[in-house]
């Protein structure tokens, strides 16, 4: 799955309820999200799209499956903005989309604190 590097970005979100809720309030961003990540012990840079975010976690639309367990550092771009901090971040699924693509599920691990 490429990403388009010129794809809108819009940071307004929305709370998602019912299944999509889990422990903490997940938002899905109004337009794209972008996401760089690579994984260990490859490091070969991966792009993806953001599907929602919580205060946890994220939910990435990857090209491919991603192993459980595996981990993630990642960043990501709001409203083509400059590229986020880096996050560390856990796989805790990977299914696949009928439309196409992965959805995948991270819960953070390790974030960055704002000095």
């Amino acid at each position: 799955m490429a990403l388009d590097e010129n794809v809108p970005t819009d940071t307004v979100a929305s709370p998602l309820g019912g299944a999509d809720r889990d422990r903490e309030h997940r938002y899905r961003p109004l337009g794209s999200t972008a996401v760089r990540y690579v994984v260990r012990p490859t490091f070969r840079l991966h792009h993806a799209l953001v599907r929602d975010l919580s205060g946890d976690g994220l939910a990435i639309i990857t090209g491919g499956p991603l192993e459980v367990g595996a981990v993630l550092a990642l960043q990501m771009r709001f409203d083509g903005s400059v590229w986020s901090s880096t996050a560390v971040a856990e796989v805790r699924h990977s299914a696949r989309l009928p439309e196409g693509g992965w959805l995948t599920g991270c819960r953070f691990v390790d974030l960055p604190i704002p000095a």
